[in-house]
């Protein structure tokens, strides 16, 4: 991917604030609405971006819906059927490729992508569900984080959604590919893209160049953080070097690894 300027972007620190913009957006779409997401849930919220989502397909939007069967397992064949009947093109990612295909069980795609007309693109940590939003009896407080992302850069994101759709389906839909400066847009992006697929492992390598090109912080949250020995070993140097290195882990973690992290790694 290169780097595109002229780009600007908004953080959005919670799920109320993402999901405010974003239906927002979407109301505005007026071509194509991309959408893909690890877990989508059958919940309230679920089913405000399922009716938005109908009510735009039913204006003429055209609409690509992506979800991973795994992550989405407890999601219900109506709620899809619901989508399809209106027209809008649903697909699971197919991790595994066919009931024989074992080895690529674990082949998953986390992503969270919204993009509108190709020119407004959503990327970050939030899923779709109420537990994103507080209101998970047992996590509560949720805290995540998306960014809303406007210019060319919003192309290579596309570009991301659009490889894993030609994953799941062999099809490639009919976009828009201008590359166009948004208005007093002065942010210069890149999108690093990475998955179990890549011949080298493009994010960690990725993190291991920032870190070691640190000179006064590194500030990092995370809600499974596993580093593997290198990002460790650039982490213990950095702070050697006199860099502030901090570590944001959630109060209560839905893994086991983030509990096990700790003693590993001070």
């Amino acid at each position: 991917m290169p780097i595109l300027g002229f780009n600007q972007s908004k953080l959005l620190i919670n799920g109320q604030e993402t999901f405010d913009h974003l239906f927002k957006d979407m109301a505005a779409a007026r071509s194509y609405i991309l959408v893909q997401f690890y877990i989508l849930t059958d919940d309230h919220l679920g089913r405000q971006l399922k009716d938005r989502l109908i009510r735009k397909a039913q204006d003429g939007v055209s609409i690509f819906f992506l979800y991973d069967e795994i992550g989405s397992y407890q999601l219900p064949g109506s709620f899809l059927r619901e989508m399809q009947q209106a027209g809008i093109h649903v697909t699971a990612f197919h991790s595994t490729r066919g009931k024989t295909n074992h080895f690529q069980l674990n082949f998953r795609n986390h992503r969270k992508i919204i993009m509108i007309d190709g020119d407004t693109a959503y990327v970050g940590g939030h899923n779709v569900g109420d537990a994103y939003l507080s209101r998970h009896p047992r996590f509560r407080h949720w805290r995540d984080t998306h960014v809303k992302i406007k210019g060319p850069v919003a192309k290579a994101i596309q570009f991301c959604f659009v490889e894993d759709w030609h994953w799941a389906t062999s099809r490639v839909p009919d976009l828009n590919w201008e590359l166009t400066p948004f208005p007093g847009g002065s942010e210069e992006a890149l999108v690093v893209a990475s998955g179990p697929a890549d011949a080298l492992k493009i994010c960690a390598l990725m993190f291991v160049q920032v870190i070691n090109m640190a000179k006064e912080r590194i500030w990092i949250a995370s809600p499974y953080f596993v580093p593997d020995l290198q990002v460790l070993s650039a982490l213990k140097l950095a702070v050697l070097q006199g860099v502030d290195v901090r570590i944001l882990l959630p109060e209560k973690p839905d893994h086991l690894n983030c509990l096990i992290v700790g003693s590993r790694f001070f």
